[in-house]
């Protein structure tokens, strides 16, 4: 920064009217105007050197003032004491003898030599104050010149040879900070940096000194950044000219800043068109080009060029993004898209992709499917089986296997869960039109033997209820062949055999109102034809996806446990799972 530029503080009006007040003797106003140059221009020497003398020559001449009222009363009152004496005198020496007469005039001599001499005391104390006030001000050489009067007058006045010699080092140090301020004007910064440390040494507060030191060192430091980036620049190395570029901003915003700038937005640019000139583009190479775009367009929001080669780069990269977005959402279900977790994520991908792409068939039912299956299984567990049936409903209509078929064993055990309520309140139509669901989806998977068993007993119980006595017997009879029940129960067993075969002999009799009875004493609570598995479960597991994994239901599961809420089972619970043997 150069101290000639910055003298321009005399053009301006408040100088001019500055110094009218101050010719005038208006010191306030004067130096009041003054400090409001002196914000204008902060940083020139030579206005803030010019307000200190302003200050000074005001604290003098306030200072003369006082000394000079209180010099006057003084001697006024000390004038006016000694000639009320010397009239007393002279009327003792009137009224006495006239030996007093000489007497009286040594003794006013000797008066009028020591009022001499205190007016001079008086007179060396206010120059010496002066002094102090001037070197304190920055001017030692107005200052000296005071100090060797008082000298002159005094050789041995107090604190004078401590003030004098501070007086000389401080001219010292100001002609060689001069000398700094005008190597410092013409360029030579390094010479000016060496005369401001050796004055910082001596005197580590002299002036600013040490701003100017840390201005040439921080100018210094940022020619060299500069430097290097334009290099880099010039080599067209765009990752290292961005990179320094960058570091200089962030230290300095304003220095150089339309260079620096312009040299910041075209490295982007180069380095987002380098990308798509590539022979093969990869699907990362679409990001980076995209970012140093929106990074320019950040610069310089309006640029033509960057819009329409943003806009290229996003289309691409939208689609880019749409299809890594649902190929993610499959590679999240792969090989356990019965996990709950898995669909969240699954779901949550979906919703980025139809972001993108908001009319997008198949991907809409794909997240729309994912987003049921979790609403059903969180109604499921709550227990609100009319909402889970209605979600699972359209999610089975989609895809029956959908979750490994666990939606499919999802929607059985509402059906089922439903029909037990509609059986406890004697709804039997209702049970019965539960149960015929439930009932055709088990019969969906040759291996849903248990479940088909299950829902049969129930439906057949139901029928007799409402007095359709063959079709449930059938129902029975059906199950107990689907199990092979009769072969599986041992000797232990004998009366359930016994009570099997009654009911057959009923049914062969066509007196089904007592093969009802009978098959229902025998098979309702049954579970001495099942055997049972062991599963410890683990994280992210949920129960109608266990019972559809072993071919089991939810309800024998907790049966099997003495589960008294199917939602607090816990990794690394070890499961009784129930299962029709091979």
């Amino acid at each position: 920064m150069s101290i000639s530029k910055l003298n321009t503080y005399q053009n301006n009006p408040l100088f001019q009217n500055a110094m009218e007040s101050l010719q005038r003797g208006n010191w306030e106003t004067g130096l009041g105007k003054l400090n409001e140059l002196e914000k204008i221009f902060p940083y020139d020497v030579d206005l803030r050197s010019l307000r200190q003398e302003m200050q000074l020559r005001s604290k003098i001449d306030v200072d003369e003032q006082e000394d000079e009222r209180r010099l006057k009363a003084r001697l006024a009152l000390k004038l006016a004491f000694r000639l009320l004496l010397i009239v007393i005198v002279l009327g003792i020496v009137f009224w006495g003898t006239r030996t007093y007469f000489s007497w009286a005039q040594q003794r006013l001599l000797v008066t009028r030599q020591n009022f001499e001499g205190e007016v001079r005391s008086l007179e060396l104390a206010m120059k010496f104050r002066n002094a102090q006030n001037l070197l304190q001000a920055g001017r030692p050489e107005e200052a000296m010149a005071l100090f060797d009067e008082v000298s002159a007058a005094d050789p041995e006045f107090p604190g004078l040879d401590y003030y004098l010699a501070d007086a000389e080092k401080t001219s010292s140090l100001d002609t060689r900070y001069s000398e700094a301020l005008q190597l410092y004007n013409d360029g030579n910064q390094r010479a000016a940096l060496q005369i401001l440390e050796d004055i910082t040494s001596d005197d580590p507060y002299f002036k600013d000194a040490a701003n100017l030191i840390d201005t040439i060192k921080r100018t210094s430091m940022l020619e060299g950044m500069v430097g290097q980036a334009d290099a880099s620049f010039t080599a067209e190395r765009w990752n290292a000219a961005i990179e320094q570029y960058t570091a200089l901003r962030a230290l300095d915003p304003s220095y150089e800043a339309v260079h620096v700038e312009d040299r910041l937005f075209n490295s982007y640019i180069h380095v987002a068109e380098q990308v798509l000139e590539k022979s093969l583009i990869e699907p990362e190479d679409l990001d980076v080009a995209d970012e140093y775009f929106r990074k320019a367009l950040a610069m310089r929001p309006l640029d033509e060029y960057v819009l329409s080669h943003k806009a290229e780069v996003r289309r691409a990269l939208e689609e880019r993004l749409f299809w890594q977005y649902v190929r993610a959402a499959h590679a999240a279900l792969a090989d356990q898209s019965d996990s709950l977790e898995a669909l969240k994520i699954a779901e949550g991908y979906f919703n980025e992709a139809l972001a993108l792409r908001p009319g997008d068939t198949e991907v809409q039912q794909d997240r729309q499917l994912a987003g049921l299956y979790l609403s059903a299984q969180a109604e499921f567990l709550q227990k609100h089986w009319d909402d889970a049936i209605k979600a699972m409903e359209v999610v089975c209509e989609a895809d029956m296997e959908y979750a490994m078929g666990t939606a499919r064993q999802t929607l059985y055990e509402s059906y089922m869960a439903r029909g037990d309520g509609y059986l406890a309140r004697i709804e039997y139509e209702d049970a019965i039109s539960d149960y015929r669901r439930a009932e055709y989806l088990a019969q969906q998977d040759p291996d849903n033997e248990l479940p088909l068993y299950e829902v049969r007993v129930k439906l057949a119980h139901s029928l007799g209820m409402t007095s359709h006595y063959e079709e449930a017997t059938n129902l029975y009879r059906s199950a107990v062949e689907l199990g092979y029940i009769k072969e599986m129960l041992t000797e232990e067993n004998a009366s359930l055999v016994a009570k099997i075969n009654e009911a057959e002999r009923y049914t062969r009799w066509e007196n089904y109102r007592m093969a009802y009875r009978v098959y229902g004493e025998a098979l309702r609570g049954l579970t001495a034809v099942y055997e049972t598995v062991i599963h410890k479960v683990s994280a992210g597991e949920y129960l109608t996806q266990i019972a559809s994994r072993y071919h089991s239901t939810v309800s024998a599961i907790v049966d099997a446990n003495d589960i008294a809420d199917p939602n607090k089972i816990y990794v690394g619970q070890e499961l009784v799972i129930p299962i029709f043997p091979d």
